[in-house]
């Protein structure tokens, strides 16, 4: 054949396929390769016979020495030249296809035989089975063939050895024996068991893939026969455990036999060890056995994971068991053999915690009943371990503790053997947690949301200035977290606190005053009653709305007003309009009182809250001056809780502005002038003046009128 790649001098090549006769009373045999001799054909030149002879798919050499050299340039051909230039040329090496005449053919036949193996699926026959190639001629099957006739190797499956596994095929000359030589050392075609399955033939060193075979009359007869392989088929014991992970731990005694020898061993649900494995032969029944175990139920189990020449099965198939105990089992594959233990019981207790008490709480009360009878339900202690059969239950919270939110809902707990698992069925997922096991037992935790209030503390003020801060602090045991401690308040003012847990104890303190007394605080929860609070007190908060009410008032003294005359002597018959700055809120005087003295020299002013006065003289002693200038002065508190008194200007700031007052202790003094000053000795007095005034204030009352009455006249 030609190849344009260009074969190297020497290369190996296959041998194409049988090619189609040229006559339909010829029959391929074979391929012969020749030889270009320049020579022949009367020096034309022609291909000559080798004494090389090729059967398809066989492999030959291609000789440059075979071939005959076309050139292609001749321009760039030198003869003989061995410099390296490039040679543009084509080689040629030919085969001839040798044919032969169908009425020369000698028949023939390729027989084989299943050697143990059987085509009807049954058991291995003593006798040796055999299945003849068959071609079909003009419409009938034949076993007749040709010499070099192409047929289909038998497939693997051809016949059925069951606990034996094909090798392939043996090529036997008459007089050997299938014992001796159909072995796996004489394989002729090798069976390759792959996803794709092949055949294999070795051939002058080199392994060939082939699909047909063919008799050849230069070769002694030969017979084909099935190889096998015995299979043994490995046995795996797996125990599983399901219950808890300390469960995996647990060992569990497990007797195996195949009827004639037995092994005890123990297994656990772990690496080490969980397993047990062991090898046997197709068909035998092995028996599974495992002692008692407390707590644990026990069943067996099996499934074969190959088919019997130990291919694996995409799906593992079920072994029914032999017995009705369920633990005898015949081996047709590999299997594996289950021993599974369940655990028929589980430990659980509950646990209450806060969602700001994780140490726990108490007071709780729960009940579980099973989900199928939901009023037959039981009290379930907290804290204590319960021990719940497999089964599924219906657990309540029949009371909180207090000062915490009830777990609205239920929870759902369904215990079975591998564990429990907790759904809350129309309880806050949030609020519940299932942890463990811990030596056995579970953990189911509840948490309780703390109820929380709102307090509020507001400022009262009967008197004083409603501009004026007073200074608050607050306590929360257990401290929370954001909360002001300290604030101020104005009159009608509020403090608000959110979210306070209940149950908290808090401590609300109101600044001392000098000038202003509290005159009460009271606390008031929920739609309750008021009651009265001491500032600084604590106070448990067991209700949603805390109301602190702090009602305060300017403080109080008394004062005197002493009228004297200018030599300091007692004097009645003086009146004072007493005026306060600032009452009502405002930066306004206003008159709040009398002060009488016409029958008493010193009176007494009671209950002046501190702040800043005047006194107005609006009467005074007879024959004396009423005085002009008011008497400014502030008022506050001393120490000992009595009047202190500072007499001042208008602007309540500066110095004394009336010489005619004066305040010590909680008195003030105010001096009067007389009103007719007598002579001095040799004067003339004062009449005189008093006249003379009198004359020119009427005579300026004249001129005034005379000077109107002209304007109107003009």
């Amino acid at each position: 054949p030609t190849d344009s790649m260009l074969y190297t001098d020497h290369a190996e090549a296959t041998a194409q396929p049988a090619c189609t006769p040229p006559s339909d009373h010829q029959h391929f045999e074979y391929w012969v390769v020749q030889r270009w001799d320049s020579t022949a054909n009367n020096g034309a030149g022609g291909y000559v016979d080798t004494n090389k002879i090729v059967y398809p798919g066989n492999n030959f050499a291609v000789l440059k020495t075979d071939a005959r050299m076309v050139v292609n340039d001749p321009a760039g051909w030198q003869e003989g030249d061995d410099t390296g230039l490039i040679k543009d040329a084509t080689y040629t090496v030919r085969l001839r296809a040798e044919y032969v005449d169908l009425d020369d053919l000698t028949p023939t036949h390729i027989h084989w035989y299943g050697n143990g193996g059987t085509t009807d699926g049954a058991a291995p026959s003593e006798t040796n089975t055999m299945v003849p190639s068959t071609v079909t001629r003009d419409g009938v099957e034949t076993t007749a063939l040709y010499i070099n006739e192409a047929v289909p190797i038998m497939p693997a499956n051809t016949f059925t050895n069951p606990g034996y596994r094909f090798l392939g095929w043996a090529r036997l000359e008459e007089g050997q024996t299938p014992e001796e030589y159909a072995t796996k050392d004489n394989l002729y075609l090798t069976y390759h068991d792959e996803a794709t399955p092949y055949f294999t033939v070795q051939y002058e060193g080199d392994t060939l893939t082939v699909t047909q075979v063919a008799a050849d009359e230069r070769r002694p007869y030969h017979d084909m026969y099935a190889v096998w392989e015995k299979v043994e088929y490995k046995v795996t014991i797996d125990k599983v455990v399901v219950g808890l992970d300390a469960d995996k731990n647990t060992l569990f005694t497990i007797t195996t036999s195949d009827g004639e020898t037995s092994e005890a061993v123990e297994l656990k649900d772990t690496d080490d060890p969980k397993t047990l494995e062991m090898t046997v032969e197709y068909g035998t029944v092995i028996t599974v056995t495992e002692a008692d175990a407390d707590a644990f139920d026990v069943a067996y189990s099996a499934q074969r994971t190959t088919d019997d020449v130990q291919h694996e099965l995409e799906t593992p198939v079920a072994v029914d068991p032999e017995v009705n105990t369920g633990n005898q089992f015949t081996i047709t594959g590999d299997t594996t053999v289950t021993v599974t233990n369940t655990r028929n019981a589980q430990k659980m207790q509950i646990v209450k915690v806060g969602n700001d008490a994780p140490d726990g709480l108490t007071g709780a009360v729960f009940s579980m009943a099973e989900a199928e009878e939901p009023e037959s339900s039981e009290a379930a202690a907290v804290g204590e371990v319960l021990i719940i059969p497999l089964g599924s239950y219906i657990l309540s919270e029949d009371e909180a503790p207090m000062y915490y939110e009830g777990l609205s809902g239920t929870i759902a707990v369904d215990v079975s053997a591998s564990g429990i698992t907790v759904t809350p069925a129309e309880a806050d997922a949030s609020l519940v947690a299932l942890t463990g096991p811990t030596d056995g037992v579970y953990t189911l935790t509840v948490t309780n949301t703390r109820k929380t209030a709102t307090v509020t503390i507001e400022k009262k003020l009967t008197s004083g200035d409603e501009n004026k801060e007073f200074a608050f602090t607050a306590a929360f045991t257990p401290a929370i977290t954001g909360a002001e401690t300290s604030f101020s308040l104005k009159a009608d003012g509020t403090q608000v606190y959110e979210n306070v847990p209940l149950g908290t104890v808090i401590t609300i303190s109101e600044e001392d005053y000098d000038d202003y007394v509290l005159e009460s605080a009271k606390v008031k929860a929920g739609t309750a009653e008021a009651e009265a609070y001491e500032s600084g007190a604590e106070y448990t908060v067991e209700d949603e709305t805390i109301l602190f009410t702090f009602t305060n008032k300017l403080k109080v003294v008394d004062i005197d007003v002493k009228k004297v005359d200018h030599e300091g002597a007692d004097l009645t018959g003086a009146v004072f309009d007493l005026y306060k700055y600032g009452t009502a809120g405002t930066s306004l005087w206003a008159k709040i009182g009398t002060v009488d003295l016409t029958s008493s020299a010193q009176v007494t002013v009671e209950a002046l809250e501190v702040g800043r006065y005047y006194l107005e003289e609006t009467a005074s002693p007879d024959g004396f001056i009423i005085l002009t200038k008011r008497v400014y002065f502030n008022l506050a508190i001393g120490d000992d809780g009595t009047a202190v008194i500072t007499l001042t200007d208008e602007a309540g700031t500066g110095s004394n502005a009336n010489e005619n007052a004066s305040a010590a202790g909680t008195v003030i003094t105010v001096a009067n002038t007389p009103g007719v000053e007598l002579p001095m000795a040799g004067g003339i007095g004062t009449t005189l003046f008093y006249v003379i005034g009198a004359i020119i204030a009427l005579a300026a009352v004249t001129v005034l009128i005379t000077r109107r009455r002209l304007v109107r006249e003009m």
